[in-house]
């Protein structure tokens, strides 16, 4: 049987993990700060803008935090796509799977970025003729759930192929971003309804933001981890981990 590969491994999955992580944190932290200094300042200055606590509102599109949690879904599809060549390399299949699972983060993205989802409130009111209060105060969700229920058969047809543990992991991830994005948007409008915009409000989609990002962020990592990358003479190597080469077996004697 052959040894391991040579080569210094990298753990890129754990460089993301610091990284990303460190970055989310101080994303999902500068909404509460910076509501909090804009208040602060008001005591002396009551005219002063709220032009940053609205750069980095988790509420509303064409912010920061918008912005960051499409560049980590970009991420996730960014993952997929090397997950796709190095499949098609090692000749086990599945590479056509890891493509169509990253075109569909790509899509998570567009919509992260210029909500299309919402588009879909007026057609889910018209067909189901709902009200859109309480849970439903966001129509869409209905619609969430059968994209959710999709987005979970692809994802399963690509990561069949990974071990265990490792499938754990990546369901746990987009758990926690399909709770955020679909739950707590339900409960947000539960919220909404009877307390208006106020701190419970801000809080549950603070919260809501903050599952979507943690979410995707576990879902890169462990797709990372999937990856065995080493640096070996120079060159970057990307290869499936947890795979053992086969040992070559002596036909029977006579």
């Amino acid at each position: 049987m052959s040894g391991p590969s040579p080569g210094w491994v990298v753990p890129v999955a754990r460089y993301a993990a610091v990284v990303l992580g460190g970055v989310t944190a101080l994303v999902l932290a500068a909404n509460p700060a910076t509501r909090w200094f804009a208040r602060l300042r008001r005591q002396d200055d009551p005219d002063y803008p709220d032009d940053v606590p609205l750069l980095f509102d988790v509420n509303t599109e064409a912010t920061v935090p918008t912005w960051y949690s499409a560049g980590l879904l970009l991420a996730v599809a960014a993952v997929c796509v090397v997950l796709a060549v190095v499949a098609r390399d090692a000749d086990g299949g599945g590479a056509r799977r890891w493509v169509v699972l990253g075109l569909v983060f790509v899509g998570m993205s567009l919509d992260e970025t210029v909500a299309l989802h919402e588009r879909l409130d007026s057609g889910v009111t018209d067909t189901l003729d709902v009200e859109g209060t309480g849970a439903l105060r966001h129509p869409w969700v209905v619609a969430g759930v059968v994209l959710a229920a999709g987005l979970a058969v692809v994802t399963a047809r690509a990561i069949v192929t990974l071990p265990r543990h490792r499938r754990r992991w990546v369901a746990l991830g987009l758990g926690i971003y399909v709770g955020g994005a679909l739950g707590l948007e339900a409960v947000s409008g539960v919220v909404l309804d009877a307390a208006g915009e106020g701190l419970a409000y801000a809080a549950v989609t603070w919260a809501e933001e903050g599952a979507e990002m943690v979410g995707a962020l576990v879902t890169c990592c462990a797709l990372l981890a999937a990856l065995d990358v080493r640096l070996h003479d120079g060159a970057i190597r990307v290869a499936l981990a947890d795979t053992r080469p086969r040992a070559s077996v002596a036909p029977p004697h006579a």
